[in-house]
């Protein structure tokens, strides 16, 4: 099976990289077999900020994590 992943990063509507990207999207859904197509637009997606909850159980040291 193959999926294209569409990724826009730009803030700006009219972007050089977005229009690259949707043509290059476009074309190789014209030329190859895509079984699957997603886009994500990540200018509209809010991230968690980054804070010490979220990174303190993979900065642990394995000694002092306790095991299962």
């Amino acid at each position: 099976m193959t999926h294209l992943l569409h990724l826009d990063a730009s803030a700006r509507s009219d972007s050089l990289a977005g229009q690259l990207g949707a043509t290059f999207a476009r074309r190789r859904q014209d030329t190859h077999r895509v079984d699957a197509y997603t886009y994500r637009d990540l200018s509209t997606i809010t991230v968690r900020p980054i804070d010490e909850a979220l990174v303190l159980p993979v900065t642990r040291s394995p000694a002092r994590i306790p095991g299962p």
